[in-house]
């Protein structure tokens, strides 16, 4: 849903600390319900700036077993990536949100509430909590924020969602519109209180 892994002969980004990075090896064989320990290294230079760095450990089948695949009785590869996304925090590094707006975003054809925040800090947030809503008609619920992953300097709308078991609704169509969100929006070292009107 919008990582996006740049490969070794495309040129990096500047959050990127690949050049700083040391793996055990590039190729590995590993056979089914098996484990393998693998050692990854990140070797800070002295003049690293603070904040926060990133790199993704990607581990992909070989391309000649995709093509063995091929002849295979299936005719047809069935393979997959997965990536390990690192973070490297240097020095004073440290996320810092502030709220933009709580509204409804269309998405599929449905209204879902999110909660807009921007990312001012120098490290990536991940903000959780829950609100209580009160809608026009005095219903309340409690709703949960989604956690998901706010970089430096960006701006993202983080859904609001409904848990039957503790909102108390099954479904945010339960309420009416305009609802009132009060409640506390928590990051790893800050906090909002949420006090706002979604039209």
């Amino acid at each position: 849903g919008g990582v996006i892994i740049y490969p070794p002969d495309k040129p990096l980004t500047p959050s990127s600390c690949r050049p700083w990075t040391r793996i055990e090896r590039r190729t590995l064989k590993l056979a089914p319900n098996r484990v393998k320990r693998y050692r990854v290294e990140v070797h800070v230079p002295e003049d690293a700036k603070d904040g926060e760095w990133r790199f993704a450990v990607v581990i992909s089948p070989d391309p000649k077993t995709l093509e063995a695949m091929k002849f295979g009785m299936l005719k047809m590869p069935i393979a997959g990536s997965i990536a390990v996304i690192v973070y490297v925090a240097v020095g004073d590094a440290r996320p810092d949100l502030e709220f933009i707006a709580a509204k409804r975003k269309e998405t599929n054809g449905n209204k879902i509430p999110v909660v807009r925040l921007h990312n001012i800090g120098n490290a990536h947030a991940r903000p959780f909590g829950s609100v209580m809503a009160e809608d026009a008609d005095k219903k309340k619920a409690e709703l949960i924020l989604v956690p998901f992953p706010i970089l430096p300097g960006q701006t993202t709308d983080v859904k609001l969602a409904v848990d039957p078991e503790i909102s108390g609704i099954q479904k945010i169509e339960d309420l009416v519109f305009p609802i009132r969100l009060k409640g506390l929006i928590e990051w790893d070292g800050g906090t909002y209180q949420l006090d706002s009107v979604m039209e």
